[in-house]
């Protein structure tokens, strides 16, 4: 779901983790927003595992089948979003992201900084977004699940759970990676 976003978010860690020249002040106020930024991440991605992990569990086939459906549809992931009150931080992380790119000129790559915060504002930047993200990583399961049989429903569901698990463990790796670098 975020494969290219955690790409440059690494990236750009990993060379303020490497330049001597940061001062403290710097690195705190680089750490605090990479931080609140893997947080939301996180926060986002648990919901969309919990979530997959619900649906996985009904065993009903048909009403299996009407929830797989379901997992597309754009205003229910956007009241989700609402509930967790997602859009106001990660619109602040962007905010907050494009906010030190003065104090980054000459240290890290201005294009990598440009690709991530567009990246961010891509995904992460307005109510809605995030909403709009998660349903259109559904679509080709919801869409195919009349069709398509049951079982084989099931383990598609299954892999993509398993798939955001894997990005969750990346995630957290990443985070950790933090800690220690900054």
């Amino acid at each position: 779901m975020f494969k290219e976003l955690l790409t440059l978010l690494s990236s750009i860690v990993g060379t303020i983790g490497k330049a001597a020249s940061f001062t403290k002040s710097q690195r705190d106020q680089y750490y605090e927003v990479m931080n609140e930024t893997y947080l939301l991440l996180n926060t986002t991605v648990n919901m969309v595992i919990v979530h997959t992990n619900d649906v996985l569990l009904v065993e009903d086939e048909a009403e299996f089948r009407n929830r797989v459906k379901q997992l597309d549809v754009y205003p229910k992931w956007l009241e989700i979003e609402r509930k967790l009150n997602l859009c106001h931080g990660l619109s602040r992380a962007v905010s907050r992201t494009k906010s030190l790119k003065k104090s980054l000129a000459g240290k890290i790559s201005t294009q990598d900084w440009q690709r991530l915060v567009t990246h961010m504002e891509k995904v992460l930047s307005d109510e809605g977004e995030l909403a709009g993200m998660i349903s259109r990583k559904f679509y080709d399961i919801s869409s195919s699940a009349e069709q398509t049989e049951h079982q084989k429903l099931r383990e598609q569901l299954y892999d993509f759970r398993q798939n955001l698990i894997t990005e969750r463990h990346a995630l957290i790796q990443q985070e950790m990676k933090i800690h220690e670098i900054i």
